[in-house]
């Protein structure tokens, strides 16, 4: 059990690099280039800064655990971790939704909306494929970079 509670952990520690913002909802209207890149910048900085409060509660409570061998960490509340982690990921989504598309690359900013909810999604419904994090959000994280708001794929 230790193992899996230290496997997490690395996961989470990895997270807080990678996460970024994502996507979902209806999408408003246009808006330029240089505004999607600002606003998205300042969402997803917020969401990895949420993601970071999650982080180090959780791995405060590893700490304890681990100080008291006996108090060992349940498959559940495991799941729920990574849960409550994905959700502070869900919110910067919804946020970049509302940001509206930008002018040039529409199409690249919808497709990355959808690519941040399928990833989530596969996630949230199998917490034990966090540790695949990193190969369900490779092509969301390839079109943020592209987009202009590598932030948002980190």
């Amino acid at each position: 059990m230790h193992k899996g509670i230290s496997a997490i952990v690395v996961v989470l520690l990895g997270l807080l690099g990678i996460v970024g913002c994502g996507g979902g909802g209806s999408t408003p209207s246009s808006v330029s280039q240089a505004e999607y890149e600002q606003k998205a910048e300042l969402i997803c900085n917020e969401g990895l800064k949420q993601r970071e409060e999650v982080f180090k509660k959780v791995s405060a409570e590893y700490e304890r655990r681990d100080r008291n061998a006996s108090a060992k960490e349940t498959a559940e509340e495991q799941a729920q971790n990574v849960r409550e982690l994905m959700a502070t990921y869900d919110v910067a989504t919804e946020e970049l939704a509302d940001v509206g598309l930008p002018e040039q690359d529409k199409k690249k900013a919808e497709e990355l909306l959808q690519e941040r909810e399928k990833g989530a999604a596969k996630i949230e419904a199998d917490p034990q494929k966090m540790s695949e994090f990193l190969v369900i959000f490779t092509k969301a994280e390839k079109i943020a970079q592209g987009l202009g708001v590598a932030s948002c794929g980190k």
